[in-house]
């Protein structure tokens, strides 16, 4: 049914649960692959009180 699944964990028990919930969908053979993206920490220097972290992820360009 699935080549492969994409879950993310993030250590919550609603990632637990998806990941149940992949092993399940998976075992007609399908790869499980983890994924975990940690939040930004908290600007505190004096260019964290200019650009707030929630800003930063907009300023990033990443092409193709």
């Amino acid at each position: 049914m699935y080549d492969s699944i994409l879950v993310p964990i993030d250590g919550s028990e609603h990632a637990l649960e998806a990941f149940k919930v992949a092993k399940q969908l998976a075992s007609s053979g399908a790869d499980i692959h983890l994924v975990n993206v940690p939040e930004l920490p908290p600007a505190t220097d004096e260019l964290g009180r200019w650009v707030e972290a929630s800003n930063l992820l907009s300023l990033i360009h990443i092409s193709e």
